[in-house]
């Protein structure tokens, strides 16, 4: 038997068919969401490619550009010239200390250190050894003028010059506070050369002259003014003076605490005991004789008799000498 179709068709059901629109929908904007995703990812891939590829090409670009630097000559490198200002200004301290000294010690500088003089004017007695009828007895009186002399030394060591006479004694300087004292003693054998305390005061200037006042407070009678200086003193020599250069040198007498120096120039100094300097002129009398001028208060003449022995040993009034220079 044959079937038979059936002739009603079945009718669609409408709510399958939104539901299978809303499906092709969805699945219609899901392949929109990834198309895009996937043209997102691209352009991303594509932009992060082209900066790799940028910055390979500025690598290329900087490792051509390293080669061509280290394939050229290097120039030699130029120095800057600094100027050395420390230096400058170094110099301009000491320039400016080196003048501040020496305009102190020209117009301000105080101290005493050094040789002071002044002229003393004096008379003296002189008798004849033989009185002739010619003359009387009366003594001659002359006039003389003098250079003294006062040098302070850093140890406190003053030496007194009178005329060719040299004389040492210690000294000191105190502070009080008002005028420096200057405490001094200096003796000639048991005579007293230059001793007392002082009040002083230094004046002038080198233009001027510096000048150094010695007074006490029993007045101005007192006041002792001396120059800067050596001031001017000469001791004149023999005429024809002979000399006797086996003699020359510095000698020590081995009996005392003397020492006599005979130059070339004719001078003969004499040292005693470490304190007294004494400056001659000298000449040979016969053989023997050392004649000898000098000045103290007065020009002083005095003779000594010489003589070597046969071994060759030197000898001033019996007394051995000893060379020692």
């Amino acid at each position: 038997m044959s079937k038979k179709k059936s002739k009603n068709k079945q009718k669609a059901d409408p709510q399958k068919i939104n539901e299978n629109a809303e499906f092709q929908e969805t699945a219609e904007k899901a392949d929109t969401s990834k198309k895009k995703s996937e043209d997102k990812d691209k352009k991303s891939y594509k932009a992060e490619a082209e900066v790799k590829t940028e910055k390979t090409d500025n690598d290329t670009d900087k490792a051509e550009e390293n080669e061509e630097a280290q394939s050229e000559p290097i120039p030699p490198r130029r120095r800057k010239i600094i100027k050395n200002n420390q230096l400058t200004v170094v110099l301009c301290i000491t320039i400016a200390a080196v003048l501040t000294a020496v305009i102190w010690s020209m117009f301000f500088n105080r101290d005493i250190t050094g040789t002071w003089y002044y002229y003393h004017t004096g008379t003296y007695t002189e008798t004849k050894d033989i009185p002739s009828k010619e003359t009387t007895d009366e003594p001659e009186t002359h006039t003389y003028t003098q250079r003294v002399s006062y040098n302070f030394d850093d140890d406190n060591i003053c030496t007194v010059t009178l005329g060719s006479m040299s004389v040492k004694g210690p000294y000191q300087i105190y502070d009080t506070g008002a005028e420096p004292i200057l405490a001094v003693g200096v003796y000639y054998l048991d005579t007293p050369l230059f001793i007392g305390n002082y009040n002083y005061k230094v004046s002038g200037n080198v233009f001027t002259g510096k000048k150094l006042t010695l007074y006490s407070s029993e007045g101005s009678a007192s006041d002792l003014v001396l120059d800067k200086g050596e001031g001017e003193f000469s001791l004149k020599p023999f005429e024809n003076a002979k000399l006797d250069e086996k003699i020359y040198g510095r000698w020590k007498n081995s009996e005392y605490d003397q020492y006599f120096t005979f130059k070339d120039d004719g001078h003969m100094i004499l040292e005693l005991e470490n304190k007294i300097v004494i400056d001659h002129v000298y000449t040979i009398m016969g053989e023997s004789t050392i004649l000898t001028r000098y000045e103290a208060d007065s020009e002083q003449n005095y003779s000594y008799y010489y003589n070597f022995d046969d071994e060759g040993s030197f000898y001033i009034n019996g007394a051995k000498m000893i060379k020692v220079k």
